[in-house]
């Protein structure tokens, strides 16, 4: 596992954020149709995520996925993993990525939780899913579940279902733009707010 925070926090601002509970900070698990946005093994899909916060502490993810094989189970490693973006908007700088290793699906809905991450983010920043090792029948359906833009929560985050990023086996992040979308990819993001100078979170 590799994580790292961002530099140059006050210790103010790290013994203020200890103050507030953990709450959802982005959520996009409502609304999911059974589809799945189809990948290669190995290849990283990364969305963006804008905050109502300037940033927070990201503490949990979890990822809603796809995992349905007709004549039996899904086997596969699951990475997850948060960046900033760089000046034009794509993912950049790695701050956090977790690898679970061997799981084995057996349900068409699933998901998988990472605990403990403790990561600061900005107000703009990716986060990304990526399947390796993946054992199925050649009919299986599996990748990150598609869930409806328009259900985006808590209110006042954000992120754009037209378009993702992806990096496939070897390779850096490419823009990847999805005509007509009206999805982006299931995820629930828990942390701790950072607020807005000058205000303070109940």
């Amino acid at each position: 596992m590799t994580q790292t925070t961002l530099p140059a926090i006050g210790l103010g601002l790290l013994l203020s954020q200890a103050l507030f509970s953990q709450v959802t900070i982005f959520d996009t698990s409502n609304g999911m149709p059974l589809n799945a946005l189809t990948i290669s093994a190995g290849e990283e899909i990364a969305d963006d995520v804008s905050l109502a916060t300037t940033g927070a502490t990201v503490t949990d993810l979890e990822l809603f996925l796809v995992t349905y094989s007709a004549t039996g189970s899904i086997d596969a490693d699951v990475t997850a993993a948060l960046y900033s973006p760089n000046g034009t908007g794509a993912p950049a700088i790695l701050h956090w990525s977790e690898t679970k290793a061997g799981l084995n699906f057996t349900s068409t809905e699933s998901s998988v939780v990472f605990n403990n991450i403790d990561t600061i983010v900005g107000h703009d920043f990716f986060w990304s899913v990526k399947m390796d090792n993946v054992v199925a029948d050649a009919g299986a359906i599996w990748g990150p579940r598609l869930a409806l833009a328009a259900n985006v929560a808590p209110s006042g985050t954000s992120t754009d279902p037209g378009y993702f990023y992806i990096a496939p086996v070897g390779s850096g992040f490419a823009y990847t733009s999805v005509s007509g979308a009206v999805s982006t990819l299931g995820v629930r993001i828990t942390g701790n707010p950072i607020p807005e100078p000058g205000t303070t979170i109940a």
